[in-house]
């Protein structure tokens, strides 16, 4: 049997201050070229798990496996090795330096990875290129559309070429046209290999991904396979 790519077993995340439980003991897993949708009202969890997912968080009890390593219990800097190399990161906000080219911005992971100055740019071109934006290197963000902006954000977190994609609302600020084509562009990822989770509140933008896990109070409501994703 393959192991799954994410397992999360019992997790709980508990707050001190008013001892709010934003997660309440909740389990999943999730394949490898999985994509999934996390879906729920305002707090219901989703966020609090899309930070622990993307190491930015810990649990306070229970499990979290990624690719069969234990992350819940690690420390800093081991934590931040992994949202480094195992985990791309893709924003409502897009999160770009705005003094910066997108070639540039695409590099800065791989700055911070260490990575060699020829390296860099031939990955952070091929990232570009592979969300469409290679005659578009030396443009700065205020020279790109919202959707342009938002693949440079994608090709920042496919540059280190991690298993797993956790998108955190990343149409929010987009209009509907534009919302299809980024979405398109994910399942299009999805397609070659990528693991994705995308954090939204809008339906018809689940619907694109492969399965759902609704949210609500801390705790799973629902967990349902997608029979015909949109746009696929």
């Amino acid at each position: 049997m393959v192991e799954p790519l994410i397992q999360v077993e019992a997790l709980w995340k508990v707050y001190p201050a008013g001892d709010v439980s934003a997660l309440r003991g909740i389990s999943f897993s999730v394949v490898q070229r999985g994509f999934i949708a996390l879906v729920g009202p305002s707090g219901s969890g989703k966020s609090t798990l899309m930070h622990l997912l993307g190491c930015l968080d810990q649990p306070t009890q229970g499990s979290y496996r990624l690719e069969g390593v234990e992350v819940g219990k690690l420390l800093p800097n081991a934590l931040a090795r992994i949202r480094n190399s195992k985990i791309g990161f893709v924003f409502q906000g897009f999160n770009l330096l705005a003094r910066t080219t997108a070639l540039e911005n695409v590099e800065l992971p791989m700055l911070y990875g260490g990575r060699s100055g020829r390296e860099r740019t031939q990955r952070a071109k091929e990232a570009l290129e592979r969300v469409g934006l290679g005659d578009r290197l030396k443009h700065y963000p205020n020279q790109l559309s919202g959707g342009q902006q938002q693949r440079v954000a994608i090709a920042r977190a496919l540059v280190m070429r991690p298993p797993v994609i956790l998108a955190d609302e990343p149409t929010g600020n987009l209009d509907t046209y534009t919302s299809v084509e980024i979405m398109s562009l994910f399942q299009t990822l999805n397609a070659e290999g990528s693991t994705v989770l995308l954090v939204t509140h809008e339906p018809d933008i689940a619907r694109y991904a492969s399965r759902i896990i609704s949210l609500r109070d801390g705790l799973i409501q629902s967990d349902q396979p997608v029979g015909d994703p949109k746009g696929a």
